[in-house]
């Protein structure tokens, strides 16, 4: 897995591209050749948002069998959608994390008072559910 930060004074909608995939286009140290995003952890504090964002790094974009067991349908797409331009989609000032900052960031959420807002999302299979903003 590939772990990436990203604060932003506006929210963003991982959901969007939430189990697509594209080329690795922001990891040059990871072999394989493509990233799937694949969870996203959501921090609201200091007036800004916090983004933990999960990538699946992978040589193919064929979902596993197990995986399209998870979805409930035979007829499940056996490619997660690609054309993802992952550079452009986080913009500037992303860095690449480890996963004990992923836990400090989730953790320093819940040890500072006032208003702020977590939210952690795992979806099994290629399915997604809309979560916007209204």
């Amino acid at each position: 897995m590939l772990y990436v930060y990203k604060r932003s004074d506006s929210p963003m909608h991982p959901w969007d591209v939430m189990r697509h995939g594209g080329r690795n286009n922001i990891a040059p140290d990871v072999k394989q050749r493509y990233l799937v995003l694949w969870n996203a952890d959501v921090v609201r504090k200091d007036d800004q948002w916090h983004y933990v964002f999960e990538f699946d790094n992978r040589d193919s974009l064929e979902i596993t069998e197990l995986a399209q067991i998870f979805t409930g349908s035979a007829t499940t797409a056996t490619r997660y959608p690609d054309g993802a331009d992952w550079r452009k989609w986080l913009g500037s000032d992303w860095t690449i994390i480890d996963n004990s900052r992923r836990q400090e960031i989730l953790k320093s959420a819940g040890n500072e008072a006032g208003d702020k807002v977590v939210i952690t999302t795992l979806r099994v299979g290629s399915s997604q559910f809309p979560l916007r903003q209204q």
